[in-house]
């Protein structure tokens, strides 16, 4: 990737997919809990806005290193460096747990009969019962949604430390004479 894009370092461009998309996919996922029929087409959103946002925070990353060897390093600079790798780690988190909204919507949706132990439908093997059945057991709804608020939210709050650390870097150097 390069450096710069007419003149304009790519780290502040790139970093607005993540500041984007990850909160975007935390929005759909709200309202993927909260809108019942609307749940199937909504975990698709998260799950596409999640993963650009997660590819959009390792892009971000590896341009804030290479802007890193263009700048005088400081401590504010290390500083928000480490925010940038956790806010890429949790957005990846974030990313994982939402792919498990998507897989678990689809099995869900797919098997609308409750599952019989003693009757195995037609080309259905037992592997395939067995998830079926991990997807309708009643804790798995509740903890996926816990899983999935608590890591955007953590992604989210990430992002923005990771932003206002980057920003104050750059003001305050334009503001000093």
């Amino acid at each position: 990737m390069p450096d710069d894009i007419a003149g304009v370092p790519t780290h502040p461009l790139i970093v607005h997919i993540p500041v984007v998309m990850v909160p975007l996919a935390l929005i759909a996922v709200i309202a993927y809990l909260a809108i019942k029929p609307w749940r199937r087409p909504l975990a698709w959103v998260a799950g596409a806005l999640s993963a650009g946002g997660a590819v959009g925070a390792v892009l971000a990353a590896s341009t804030g290193e290479s802007l890193r060897e263009r700048v005088r390093v400081t401590e504010a600079v290390e500083e928000h460096a480490e925010m940038g790798e956790t806010a890429r780690l949790l957005a990846f988190i974030f990313f994982v747990v939402v792919a498990a909204l998507v897989i678990y919507q689809e099995v869900r949706s797919r098997h609308v009969e409750p599952v019989d132990a003693a009757v195995q439908p037609p080309g259905e093997s037992h592997r395939e019962r067995r998830v079926v059945s991990l997807v309708r057991h009643r804790l798995v709804a509740p903890v996926l949604a816990a899983l999935l608020i608590v890591t955007g939210g953590a992604a989210v709050w990430s992002l923005v430390a990771a932003g206002h650390a980057g920003a104050k870097i750059t003001w305050e150097k334009i503001d000093q004479p």
